[in-house]
Formats: C-alpha cells, structure tokens, sequence
C-alpha cells in the first residue's frame, strides 16, 4: 500500500504488476480471515450460529468477499504470477 501511495503521490499510473501484487495481498488477508474464523466458529459450539453472536456475522461476511473475484484467492496468484513473469493477461483480468 505504501508504494501505491508514493506512486500516485508522484502523479505517476500504478503498474499492473504493483496492482496485481496489492489484490494478491488483499486476497491472502481475506483467505487467511476465512481460515482463522472458521476454527473459531468450529470451537465455538452451536450458539456461535445464532443471529445474535456477533461471530455469525463475520463469518457471512468473510464468506461474501471471499466469493468476489478481487478477492479470489487463486485467482489473485495466477494474475500476479502472470505479471511478474511478465506474460500477457486479458484486459478484463485488471477491472
């Protein structure tokens, strides 16, 4: 994030490569999030279900942004290994 900031701070455009590596690193948060809740909501017992632990939430709301494609895991991986390599990608592979 600190290199996008200077980047555009210096009123240059964002490479593919550094957008790329920054939804890669968006992606890991949102799976490693997955991952974490998920053995808490397994430890947690059947309550932690219930609308009024604050925990079902979360975990609904992992749920939903880790099924948006920025946020696509392997996706993510594939397009920044793309780019580092140096390959072309498609043009909606960036929107």
């Amino acid at each position: 994030v600190g290199q996008i900031e200077e980047i555009v701070a210096a009123g240059d455009p964002v490479a593919k490569p550094v957008r790329a590596q920054a939804r890669l690193a968006a992606a890991h948060i949102v799976a490693e999030s997955k991952g974490v809740i998920a053995e808490l909501m397994g430890a947690g017992g059947a309550s932690i279900h219930f609308l009024a632990n604050p925990m079902q939430r979360f975990k609904r709301d992992v749920d939903v942004l880790s099924g948006h494609v920025v946020f696509d895991y392997d996706t993510s991986r594939e397009l920044a290994g793309a780019l580092a390599l140096g390959c072309k990608i498609p043009f909606t592979s960036m929107i």
